[in-house]
């Protein structure tokens, strides 16, 4: 009775007509494994190979038949390597010291001292840019003048500029770009910079004459411990060259000069 209400139990539980054995009718599982269902072939359901999925082995190119590789790319990749070997040395050396930059130029400063905290896996912070934000300029256009004449005097933008090096005297790994002739122009500064090793930038023209002496950039040449130049090369040499790729440039060859320094000091 229960069948009668089916009207498809003829097609959908007939029994298997050449696989059915008395051990296949005892198993349900067999015999559902060997059952021939309506609407597949029973031909291509019986006959379909089953194919092994199996990874294609590559092919090995000898290294005789290799496109070699452009001298240019084997240079650059020694270079990075003598990067990374300089930068490892160094940071043996120094251990969590950090650097202060101190320049005739406030963005070169800034600039030199990102390029150096980028190589160190260091932190970079700008005194002009604390100053300005801590006095509600832009960012992106303020200037040392700027700072000046919100400040009122060179006097205040020194003194200000010293109290954030004061309160910068203890952090470990920090690059600190400073102001072109600010608090580092005054020897009483440099007080709170013996735990940095401090840098003096240097900006050299060749088709100039040499820079005039100063008080300030007397005390800066007296208390750093190493200087870097940025060289500006004659006639087209510096054509397409940007400030940035000068930095670098001079950032590689600081790195090369740290180490050969510290290489002649005992450990």
């Amino acid at each position: 009775m229960l069948f009668a209400k089916c009207p498809h139990r003829g097609s959908r539980l007939q029994q298997p007509s050449s696989h059915a054995s008395p051990q296949n009718l005892q198993n349900p599982v067999a015999m559902s494994r060997h059952a021939v269902w309506p609407g597949k072939h029973s031909s291509t359901a019986m006959s379909r190979p089953v194919q092994a999925q199996m990874a294609k082995k590559p092919d090995v190119v000898p290294a005789s038949e290799l496109p070699k590789p452009h001298p240019k790319a084997l240079k650059a990749l020694e270079k990075l390597k003598m990067q990374d070997v300089n930068t490892r040395a160094l940071l043996d050396r120094l251990g969590s010291v950090g650097f202060t930059v101190a320049g005739d130029n406030t963005e070169l400063n800034w600039l030199i001292a990102q390029q150096i905290a980028k190589r160190m896996s260091y932190f970079s912070v700008s005194t002009l840019r604390i100053l300005s934000g801590l006095h509600k300029l832009d960012l992106k256009t303020t200037s040392r003048q700027a700072l000046v004449e919100k400040l009122g005097s060179e006097q205040r933008l020194v003194e200000e500029e010293a109290s954030i090096l004061h309160g910068l005297r203890n952090e470990k790994r920090v690059v600190i770009a400073t102001i072109a002739d600010g608090a580092t122009g005054q020897r009483s500064t440099y007080r709170d910079l013996w735990g940095t090793f401090i840098i003096h930038l240097d900006k050299v023209d060749s088709t100039a004459g040499p820079k005039p002496p100063s008080p300030s950039r007397q005390v800066l040449q007296s208390n750093a411990e190493v200087k870097v130049e940025m060289k500006k090369g004659k006639g087209f040499s510096d054509t397409g060259i940007t400030t940035e790729q000068q930095a670098k440039a001079a950032v590689d060859q600081f790195m090369i000069n740290m180490v050969r320094l510290y290489s002649q000091w005992p450990e």
